[in-house]
């Protein structure tokens, strides 16, 4: 068979359909290979065609000995697109955007083109695969499970009719009994329906829009690589655990249940992450974790067990509340705004307790209302810039030894960025981040501008819920309502400081005095000394309160030096 076609890349339907018909396997790999020297949008657009090409012809090309090639292609194509993409923060701009859609489509023709298969009597001459009902399926949802992670990994619901296509195939492997027959893989990996299926279904219950798209791979990857099975039934039990109902007929994605039905129904069935949940936490525990496991955050796994497990919840009232604010993403960024502004540098002598005043708690949540009313008695209390200047009077107040290359070159200045509040609660808001703003990602920290940017109210971004045309809707925790700009360092390492940020406690709130950096290194139970204008202390950073890929954010505890 003549080859040379492959030393260019036909991308017209015409040229794609004398290529995808008439080559072999030799050919597709050739074609394939010169494919991957064009730029990224490029091999997109023409995967795309390619796909539309097959489905369109089906019925003539049947089941091609070179389809695995291609499907396997694919997905290392699609986590190209990740590292190259998805990491780089959000808003995506338009061209990224057209990048993503058009790897989720072809992935979306390849789930058809298997799924359509199925119906092809071509497809019982397939003897490789064993049951060639159960292939199919198995790789038709597998490229369905790419598109919701590509969806999970831009903040945004998978296509239209993306679950009614699941549970179809679902449905017909329960009704043929083969959820269960096992698939062999290119690579010998042997899979089941049932387990292809329960990946998505973990993947939309565990709750992506708190994690950032590495992560979710991640996270993908320990479901696909463990025999993880969550409850299903078709009547739930009212045993406080958390139950989502899969309607097949509706073909809605998995929704909370909210009423025990009163009885079963063909169509309907109801699933549960607590048992995932248990078998996750005791493979956190595990010395024979997988490899997946490891490589992420413990924290951040923790959270997909509790979410798994419903147990992580919203613990106060959100109240409805369309304002205008000011806000500074990212810790660099807002380190460089406290530098430029003379209120975040404390203050020494008779001046230094007035440097930080009680939050404006104005929006309570309800059955909080006492916070409000004393948030100007509890602040006396709890400053810890009071403590710093009590305990820092005996220690070394050199400032010479603290000043480092970092510290004496001027910042660039950071502007503000407008925003929108959408609801608020006394620990949390959600806001609408603007489309042309600065690039975002869950866990960057983020600060809202009060009392015209003379106070500085600090949060993590815990969620990404929407993109919308007008920008990025953000589900921020709030960890502080005041902050100051320290530099820390440990015992005797004074000129290795780095700048952190203290948030001082809250008693109404049980929030204790805190220290947020984005230096690795530190770990729980360490001594520090921290520098505020020429006053030194000593402390402990007493527990990791959050971790996230930005910053640290740990409790602290100040001491005199002869308490070491």
């Amino acid at each position: 068979m003549d080859n040379s076609w492959h030393q260019s890349v036909p991308d017209s339907e015409v040229g794609l359909k004398n290529l995808l018909l008439t080559t072999d396997r030799q050919g597709l790999l050739n074609w394939l290979h010169a494919l991957s020297a064009l730029p990224v949008t490029d091999i997109a657009n023409t995967l795309r065609k390619a796909l539309a090409v097959l489905n369109q012809h089906q019925a003539e090309t049947g089941v091609l000995v070179w389809l695995d090639d291609l499907s396997g292609y694919l997905d290392d194509f699609s986590r190209q697109v990740e590292r190259t993409l998805l990491d780089s923060g959000l808003p995506l701009d338009s061209r990224q955007q057209a990048t993503i859609e058009t790897t989720a489509k072809v992935n979306q023709a390849m789930a058809e083109y298997y799924a359509q298969l199925l119906d092809l009597s071509v497809a019982q001459s397939l003897s490789a695969a064993g049951n060639p009902a159960a292939y199919f399926i198995v790789q038709a949802l597998k490229s369905a499970g790419n598109v919701l992670l590509m969806a999970c990994q831009t903040y945004q619901p998978p296509f239209s009719g993306f679950w009614p296509f699941c549970y179809q195939l679902y449905k017909r492997a329960d009704t043929a009994g083969i959820l269960t027959d096992p698939v062999t893989l290119a690579g010998g990996k042997t899979v089941t329906i049932a387990q292809a299926f329960n990946e998505m279904i973990l993947l939309q219950l565990a709750d992506m829009n708190q994690f950032r798209p590495q992560e979710m791979r991640t996270i993908h990857q320990i479901f696909s690589e463990l025999p993880l099975a969550p409850a299903f039934t078709t009547l739930p039990v009212a045993d406080g655990r958390r139950w989502y109902l899969l309607d097949l007929a509706a073909g809605q994605p998995p929704a909370l249940c909210k009423a025990t039905p009163a009885g079963p129904s063909a169509d309907c069935f109801y699933i549960c992450g607590a048992p995932v949940a248990r078998q996750l936490e005791v493979l956190l525990q595990s010395l024979h974790a997988p490899t997946a496991l490891k490589r992420l955050n413990p924290a951040l796994f923790i959270r997909v067990i509790k979410t798994l497990s419903g147990q992580l919840k919203r613990a106060h009232t959100r109240l409805a509340k369309a304002e205008p604010a000011r806000a500074i993403c990212g810790f660099s960024n807002i380190v460089d705004y406290m530098r430029q502004h003379t209120a975040f540098k404390v203050k020494t002598g008779s001046d230094a307790s007035k440097t930080l005043s009680a939050a404006d708690l104005s929006l309570v949540p309800q059955g909080n209302e006492f916070v409000h009313q004393l948030q100007w008695h509890y602040r006396d209390d709890a400053s810890a810039i009071g403590k710093i200047i009590s305990l820092g009077n005996a220690l070394d107040v050199n400032s010479a030894v603290w000043k480092t290359p970092e510290e004496e070159v001027l910042p660039p200045k950071v502007e503000a960025l407008n925003i929108n509040i959408l609801d608020s609660s006394v620990r949390g808001f959600k806001i609408l981040w603007p489309q042309t703003g600065q690039a975002i990602k869950v866990g960057e920290l983020i600060a809202l501008l009060q009392e015209d940017g003379r106070r500085l109210e600090t949060g993590l971004i815990r969620r990404i819920s929407k993109l919308s045309a007008g920008g990025v809707v953000l589900g921020v925790e709030m960890i502080g309502f005041e902050c100051e700009l320290v530099r820390f360092a440990r015992p005797g390492l004074n000129r290795e400081s780095k700048w952190a940020i203290v948030l001082p406690g809250i008693q109404a709130l049980k929030q204790s005095d805190s220290l947020v950096f984005n230096t690795s290194g530190f770990a729980a139970g360490e001594s520090i000394v921290l520098n505020l204008d020429q006053i030194t202390v000593g402390g402990r950073l007493v527990k990791l309160i959050n971790v996230t890929p930005a910053v640290s954010h740990a409790e602290l505890l100040y001491y005199r030096q002869d308490e070491t």
